[in-house]
């Protein structure tokens, strides 16, 4: 029987774990301000209606890290991209503090004041390779900032109905980001049920690079790994721009959907099927 220690080693090589093979502690998710001298300190609105477009495939991710001799509970947000896969930040998997993945995880779609619609257990979670190489001090880690989680049944996308089909969008260009109005969506780890709140805004243009972008749009802890994301009211089009990561007081900051990007969740894919 492999030891803790040898499962890890083994995890940290391919940045991918079975997750029942490890302890986790919790994610590393931070408080975001607003601008100093904002006149609305939280600009979020609460999502009336998760059912509707482009709503029906963000996820609430119930996350179970080991904190010392007992579990904590945390908050996360992803999308699925796939009938069982969901697209999210590598902290709401791994701890860059700790090096320790997630120990237990359940995603849930049409939440809404703490009841779901439907949930499944995940199974299986794969982190960007390089990202456990970054304590959680960093910044250099938001380049590397997304995952993807397995879960084990087919109740999320029975429910939704629709998933975010990443791997066959282009990524957003520059000019294209730069001009365009965006959402950012996700599960606050707030007092109370939770509720999918939402802000929309642009993307601090001096900011786009190949693998990160900032913007104002307000979030706070949970939201971390919910999508950021243009909506194309008329056409009900949902283009993915990014999976949000992090922020300080110059903004937000989004992990860029790039081709690199794209390229890492098709391998990621394509592995699933296998």
């Amino acid at each position: 029987m492999k030891s803790l220690t040898d499962l890890f080693s083994k995890s940290r090589a391919n940045d991918a774990i079975e997750l029942e093979a490890l302890f986790g502690d919790r994610a590393q998710h931070v408080v975001h301000p607003d601008r100093p001298g904002d006149r609305s300190p939280d600009d979020r609105t609460i999502v009336a209606n998760v059912g509707e477009k482009p709503w029906r495939p963000i996820c609430c991710l119930s996350l179970v890290f080991a904190n010392g001799a007992r579990d904590e509970n945390v908050v996360g947000t992803g999308i699925l991209i796939a009938p069982n896969v969901i697209l999210t930040a590598a902290h709401n998997l791994f701890s860059p503090r700790t090096r320790r993945f997630v120990k237990t995880a359940h995603a849930h779609v049409g939440t809404n004041s703490g009841a779901h619609a439907a949930s499944a257990r995940i199974r299986r979670v794969e982190i960007c390779p390089g990202y456990s190489d970054f304590a959680d001090t960093d910044i250099r880690r938001y380049r590397y900032d997304f995952g993807v989680a397995k879960v084990e049944s087919n109740a999320l996308i029975d429910w939704s109905g629709e998933f975010l089909d990443v791997a066959n969008q282009p990524p957003l260009a520059d000019d294209e980001l730069g001009r365009a109005r965006l959402n950012v969506a996700g599960y606050p780890a707030e007092q109370g049920p939770p509720k999918l709140k939402s802000d929309s805004g642009g993307v601090l243009r001096d900011t786009i690079s190949p693998a990160n972008f900032r913007y104002r749009m307000d979030t706070t802890a949970g939201q971390s790994g919910g999508p950021v994301f243009r909506y194309m009211a008329d056409s009900q089009q949902v283009t993915y721009a990014g999976v949000h990561v992090g922020g300080d007081s110059r903004g937000n900051i989004a992990r860029r959907f790039d081709a690199a990007m794209q390229n890492r969740v098709k391998e990621w894919l394509q592995g699933f099927q296998a």
